[in-house]
């Protein structure tokens, strides 16, 4: 889901990053709607080939012409024009990490074995579990995007990240979370480039996610009323979440200082992790 992210970062850059960060209800509204329109064009997407044409061209999804016309067609209310259903996976059992080293090497990867323990078949003597993706293939209905076939391939939702500063290795993240994978990396980059938070700030930084389907899943008690209120007003089906909620994903990063030879390493407190140097 790189490219769902990038379409995503790409439909936020149309507005001012004060704006974003500012926490105006309409602002949180603007936000979902990029959620579902960048989802929606994930390139192996879930639907009807029929109703909805399969995205096979990279350089318009990710052209800028693409993403400004999506952002002005984001409206006061949620778009209808888009599916009011959701058919994506529901799984969570994935792990990310992100590793640095002094030689300038950075690895990011996120990996699901599906469901809880895979396939249930392990590796002799190599300690890891086989995944079980052909889970989220299609069976039943040929004409559909993942039904089995030669060269088939699943949904998937992972969209590790390694940034650069100028020209110089900076930042390796990544998150767990399914779906929700590309709204947390992008709120994640949003707070820490454009609002000037640390990195340890940034991932606990109050979240929500937004299905295709108009699902809004937001951590409620973190968020003022006015804001709940606004975006049920305007259509959006409210899934209230626990604060920092295990839903939401769980960003794990390390990044390479640039005034000096230090890693700065976090994993946040949604779920499970932890940061260590060797």
């Amino acid at each position: 889901a790189g490219r769902t992210l990038l379409l995503t970062l790409q439909i936020l850059k149309n507005l001012p990053a004060r704006f974003l960060l500012e926490r105006d209800p309409k602002s949180f509204h603007f936000i979902a709607e990029a959620f579902r329109k960048a989802l929606l064009n994930h390139k192996e997407r879930p639907f009807d080939p029929n109703v909805y044409p399969q995205l096979p061209d990279d350089k318009k999804l990710l052209s800028s012409i693409y993403a400004k016309r999506l952002s002005a067609s984001i409206r006061d209310v949620i778009d209808p024009d888009l599916p009011l259903h959701d058919l994506y996976p529901a799984q969570s059992d994935t792990t990310h990490l992100s590793v640095m080293d002094n030689q300038g090497n950075a690895i990011g990867i996120t990996q699901s074995i599906e469901l809880v323990y895979g396939s249930k078949v392990a590796a002799a003597g190599l300690g890891f579990l086989y995944n079980n993706y052909m889970s989220s293939l299609e069976f039943k209905d040929p004409s559909h995007p993942y039904y089995l076939r030669p060269n088939a391939r699943p949904w998937s939702s992972v969209a590790p990240i390694i940034c650069f500063y100028k020209d110089k290795l900076w930042m390796v993240a990544g998150s767990p979370g399914s779906e929700r994978i590309f709204s947390t990396m992008s709120q994640f980059l949003t707070h820490m480039i454009d609002g000037d938070m640390p990195m340890s700030t940034a991932m606990i930084h109050p979240r929500f996610h937004c299905s295709v389907g108009g699902t809004l899943s937001i951590e409620a008690d973190r968020f003022p009323v006015e804001v709940l209120d606004y975006l049920q007003s305007v259509g959006y089906k409210m899934d209230l979440r626990e604060p920092y909620s295990f839903y939401l994903g769980a960003v794990h990063a390390v990044l390479k200082c640039q005034t000096n030879e230090l890693f700065h390493g976090v994993a946040e407190i949604r779920r499970d992790g932890f940061a260590a140097g060797l």
